[in-house]
């Protein structure tokens, strides 16, 4: 495995493309990271909504495991386009996502937007972005993360986090003021993350946990915790499972133990092979499979017995050493979309005997 792109050799490869005219490769310069950069993915009904920071594009899922995912246009001022300018993702920004029945919310460095999901091929943004105080950052940089909970949204950004009001759905409201978590930067991605009353903030800077019994006013627990794991200018990706925390980062990956929810007990860091200290990371777990993207490549995981155990190793051919990466599993197939395009896997595919890390 490597940070270069081509189209993988896996048996399990189902669907390959490096033209989604959305995703940028590298947010990189001669100075460093510039921004966290994205790569997330939404669904509704038989689309899926790509988002990176050259705009929003659509592919048909109508079939999660057919070989062809054709991408589907919208009209717009009479020309059929295959790439939506969202208005509120900057050219190095992370974003975030979260649909709502049939409205889709997207946050990134330029604000927040709502968008009509009714007619699920043809997305209608609703009103101009808002500006929350929350996004952004030094030059509009910054990541973004969202959880949604009833009738509220966590937001994330690079200045801090905030709750937001969505009891009237096509409006959002910011409640109260932007709460600085002393765990985000500028240049490094935010992951959020709910158990039961409790809310964990990852970021360039460490953990933050919040009480949120009170949801409109997350009340912090403690100073900022050095989970070993997460870089100043790389990914951040959350997973709980009982009283298990899983965090990667640009550093490692780890398990935290969090029978007391508000006190974390920080484990030992693990060395993947598959993170990038300046490359973006994603997460996601299904049943006791727990799949892990970096900078370097895809590990698929046994988390049955709690501490994961590395099970295979998975090429891609289109995730980037400081490029974005999203992960999402739809009927049996596993989508990667990272910053040299988008790949499926068959998920029965992706596995293997237990290996040594």
């Amino acid at each position: 495995m490597g940070c270069g792109a081509s189209k993988s050799s896996h048996p399990g490869l189902r669907f390959y493309t490096s033209d989604t005219g959305v995703l940028v490769a590298s947010h990189a310069s001669q100075y460093g990271k510039i921004g966290p950069g994205t790569s997330k993915m939404a669904t509704k009904d038989s689309v899926m909504y790509l988002f990176g920071n050259k705009g929003m594009a659509m592919f048909d899922v109508s079939d999660t495991a057919a070989t062809n995912l054709p991408k589907l246009g919208v009209t717009i001022d009479g020309k059929l386009q295959y790439k939506i300018d969202t208005g509120v993702i900057g050219h190095n920004s992370g974003a975030a996502v979260v649909m709502n029945g049939d409205l889709m919310y997207l946050a990134g460095g330029k604000g927040l937007s709502v968008w009509n999901v009714q007619d699920a091929k043809n997305p209608t943004k609703i009103g101009e972005a808002i500006q929350t105080g929350i996004l952004g950052g030094g030059g509009g940089l910054g990541g973004a993360a969202m959880l949604l909970e009833g009738n509220r949204i966590f937001l994330a950004g690079g200045k801090g986090i905030g709750v937001i009001d969505i009891s009237s759905p096509e409006a959002p409201a910011v409640l109260g003021g932007l709460i600085d978590t002393g765990a985000i930067n500028d240049h490094a991605d935010i992951a959020l993350a709910l158990s039961g009353n409790v809310l964990y903030v990852a970021g360039g800077k460490g953990l933050a946990v919040y009480n949120i019994q009170d949801k409109d006013k997350p009340e912090k627990v403690g100073e900022v915790i050095d989970t070993n794991a997460v870089s100043n200018q790389g990914g951040a990706a959350i997973h709980i499972a009982g009283q298990n925390m899983y965090i990667a980062g640009g550093k490692g990956f780890v398990k935290l133990d969090i029978s007391d929810p508000l006190q974390p007990v920080v484990g030992e860091v693990m060395k993947t092979g598959l993170l990038s200290d300046n490359g973006s990371v994603a997460m996601l777990a299904a049943d006791q499979t727990l799949y892990l993207a970096g900078g370097k490549g895809l590990g698929v995981f046994d988390i049955s017995g709690g501490d994961p155990v590395l099970k295979t190793t998975v090429d891609t051919g289109i995730i980037s050493c400081d490029g974005p990466v999203d992960l999402k599993i739809m009927g049996d197939t596993l989508f990667v979309a990272a910053g040299k395009g988008i790949a499926t896997f068959a998920v029965s595919s992706l596995s293997g005997p237990a290996k040594n890390i």
